[in-house]
């Protein structure tokens, strides 16, 4: 009898501690994951030209809008935080705002020379780490923070030169290589009409300029790199567990202290990224 009136009495028991046990609020599960992302963008260059002092030439700044990046990422994410890292290409091409060099003698001609472009082909190894500030069904938006190298692999600069007389500059006008003033309007359409690309400088006042070959052409790391700390925020939305799409800005600035310039001017480049993207996680 005892175990007749007790059984139903232990079953309801056991009913109630499930349905408590169910109303508990369940702990975080702890993900540790790798991910794997593919990104594009589209840059924005910002150029600082240090004052010359070979020839007395005040500092500029200027933009470039027609930079591009692709690459993919590894990531390893755990809870909010994910820790990301990768190879990404970039296209970085400006224009040059150095003046034109006025060179050679009665015999042989006289040359006007100048630098029309500069182009590098850059790889980019990040070193970040971002944190969901905001978790929203299947939308996560994150803050990110860390730093990146960049290395020039290929340097390239569009070298110019035009005869003297071609764009109205008078023979001898100056004795030897010399800065040339700035050039009218009419004398720059004649420049990019009759001017004929050269790989090296004519000019012996032109040659003082340091051009970095890229790495991959034999150029010294420590001339072809330099460091960025990067910033930057982003919105990512996820179809499950494993598949996801994200859209992220991010602003990489050049660190002055602990890396070197670039290219002939000594150029430091701060960039403007805006990432589209997908990961896949495993």
């Amino acid at each position: 009898a005892f175990f007749v009136l007790t059984e139903p009495i232990a079953a309801q028991d056991i009913a109630l501690l499930e349905s408590e046990a169910a109303l508990l609020p369940r702990a975080e599960k702890t993900k540790k994951r790798w991910r794997i992302g593919m990104i594009a963008s589209s840059n924005v260059d910002y150029i600082q030209t240090p004052y010359d002092e070979i020839f007395g030439l005040a500092p500029i700044s200027r933009f470039d809008l027609g930079g591009y990046s692709g690459g993919v990422t590894v990531s390893k994410e755990w809870k909010r935080w994910e820790v990301e890292t990768g190879l990404i290409y970039s296209h970085k091409k400006y224009e040059s705002e150095d003046p034109y060099f006025y060179y050679g003698n009665f015999s042989d001609g006289y040359n006007v020379e100048g630098i029309k472009n500069i182009e590098f082909n850059t790889i980019q190894i990040p070193i970040n780490v971002s944190y969901d500030v905001l978790q929203k069904e299947k939308w996560h938006f994150y803050a990110l923070g860390g730093a990146s190298v960049n290395v020039a692999i290929v340097a390239n600069y569009d070298v110019e030169k035009v005869r003297a007389g071609a764009i109205y500059v008078s023979d001898n006008f100056f004795q030897g290589g010399e800065l040339l003033a700035e050039l009218s309007e009419r004398q720059e359409e004649l420049f990019d009409e009759n001017s004929t690309h050269s790989s090296e400088p004519g000019s012996n006042r032109l040659k003082q300029r340091k051009f970095s070959n890229g790495i991959f052409n034999g150029g010294k790391y420590k001339e072809n790199s330099y460091y960025t700390l990067n910033v930057g925020f982003g919105m990512e939305r996820r179809f499950d567990e494993r598949v996801s799409v994200f859209l992220q800005p991010t602003y990489r600035q050049h660190m002055p202290f602990l890396s070197g310039r670039i290219g002939p001017y000594e150029d430091r480049i701060s960039t403007l990224n805006l990432l589209i993207g997908a990961k896949i996680g495993f």
